[in-house]
């Protein structure tokens, strides 16, 4: 049976690179077409642009991985299923659930990868690929914030009406300090400004107001420094910053959310939660197109490979309405992210029981 497992493992490897390899440079291909004026306008070097796309290479990778792994496992036992080998693998003693061995280690290979690129490899690749597409392609993935609150210390709050990222600018800007839930000195100011030279804020057009039992002193001035414990970084959109973190740094960033009260750190839990989620979901779709594909049916395999990308499709749009869903909502966000597979592991093992009769 080794034999016959290494036969179905290499099978699987080399068409799911054969498929990943192709399907990234035809999108490369079209991409690169599609902003060549871009790259003539702005006078780029091939070698920045060639960087540009190794750092794209990645985000594609692990964007198509599901198809891929589906459409792989479907082509490759459509091909053994064609040949008769599936029926002789079984007719010589051999269980379902031990044909699926080399497919699940397949799978499991993949996903440990898949693991690795997403929490490692992509954060720093995505920093440059974002970098370019706001410097070059006008392509910005981060927007202004709003309506931000935030803690900063155990006794401080502090509120942004707007904060501008590219001049790092915030509008409307109010730090109160609250003991034994009365607040007992309250800061604002018109806008609040980051000097990145300094490390440090610069109230301007402050007053603040401190309370002392019925008594209220009010101070006033130009330009008052700040030092309170927040950075620009954690100003920025939770959309742009979660996509260029590590999983280490991920972990870090959602316990100081979490220590401020912020009110995005869900968003982050649920880029933790779909980052974990990735080498099961690998292990369900190859277990799904194996049951799916293993027995000869009438049509031939290009109705099968047309139909697995079409269930990959509708399995990855199904994935992102339930990610913005859980973002919307942020009730049960474990849940809701891993719907997807939890209805593709009951379809799987329904077709499962189904073969096993």
């Amino acid at each position: 049976m080794f034999i016959l497992d290494r036969y179905i493992a290499k099978k699987l490897l080399s068409v799911f690179c054969f498929i990943i390899v192709t399907s990234v440079i035809v999108i490369m291909l079209i991409d690169f077409f599609e902003q060549n004026d871009n790259y003539l306008h702005h006078q780029l070097r091939p070698g920045i642009i060639f960087s540009y796309y190794m750092a794209l290479a990645p985000f594609l990778v692990n964007f198509l991985m599901p198809t891929a792994i589906f459409v792989t496992a479907v082509l490759v036992t459509a091909q053994l299923a064609k040949h008769s080998e599936v029926i002789a693998i079984l007719s010589n003693g051999v269980t379902l659930p031990r044909l699926m061995v080399p497919f699940l280690f397949t799978a499991g290979i993949i996903g440990a990868m898949s693991f690795l690129l997403d929490g490692w490899v992509m954060a720093k690749a995505n920093r440059h690929r974002l970098a370019f597409d706001a410097k070059y392609l006008g392509r910005s993935h981060t927007r202004d914030m709003k309506n931000i609150h935030l803690r900063v210390s155990e006794d401080q709050y502090m509120y942004l009406h707007h904060y501008d990222l590219q001049h790092h600018r915030g509008e409307t800007f109010t730090l109160e300090r609250i003991v034994n839930e009365q607040v007992v000195e309250k800061l604002t100011a018109p806008t609040l400004c980051w000097h990145p030279s300094l490390q440090q804020w610069e109230a301007k057009d402050w007053q603040r107001r401190t309370f002392a039992g019925l008594e209220e002193t009010v101070e006033t001035g130009d330009k008052l420094p700040l030092k309170l414990n927040v950075t620009p970084q954690e100003l920025t959109p939770a959309h742009a910053l979660r996509d260029t973190l590590t999983t280490p740094q991920l972990y870090r960033h959602i316990a100081t959310l979490q220590r401020k009260g912020s009110d995005v750190t869900h968003l982050f839990q649920i880029e933790q939660y779909v980052r974990f989620m990735a080498p099961f979901s690998a292990l369900i779709l190859m277990f799904v197109g194996l049951i799916f594909a293993y027995r000869k049916r009438r049509g031939g395999m290009g109705s099968r490979i047309a139909s697995s990308f079409v269930l990959s499709f509708i399995y990855i749009a199904f994935f992102m309405f339930t990610k913005g869903n859980a973002e919307a909502a942020s009730t049960h966000p474990l849940f809701t992210v891993w719907l997807p597979n939890l209805i593709a592991s009951a379809v799987g093992l329904g077709l499962y029981a189904f073969a096993e009769k």
